[in-house]
């Protein structure tokens, strides 16, 4: 991926087999820091390999390097739930 400012583009290897939707909207998290989150489009060209997408950054991600706020971002890029489990729950479990 190549970010020009709040632009980014690049490509992605996923075979498109129908001939529609040539165009499709998707999303990004970065898993890296600034753990930005854009909305791009997702361009398609049938019985091939590559797609492009292009977007822009809807979430400025990080203003510095906060590693409470960069693990919440991480947290929500991987989709981890905050399970906050006490140890007489975790007794009860039947394994």
């Amino acid at each position: 991926m190549k970010s020009i400012g709040p632009l980014y583009v690049g490509t992605l290897q996923y075979y498109h087999r129908n001939i529609l939707p040539l165009v499709e909207k998707g999303w990004t998290q970065e898993t890296d820091s600034p753990y930005r989150k854009g909305s791009c489009l997702v361009f398609r060209f049938p019985k091939t390999y590559p797609g492009f997408y292009v977007g822009f950054w809807k979430d400025k991600g990080l203003p510095g390097y906060d590693e409470d706020g960069a693990a919440d971002r991480l947290a929500a890029a991987i989709g981890i739930r905050d399970m906050e489990l006490t140890p007489d729950e975790i007794e009860d479990w039947n394994v």
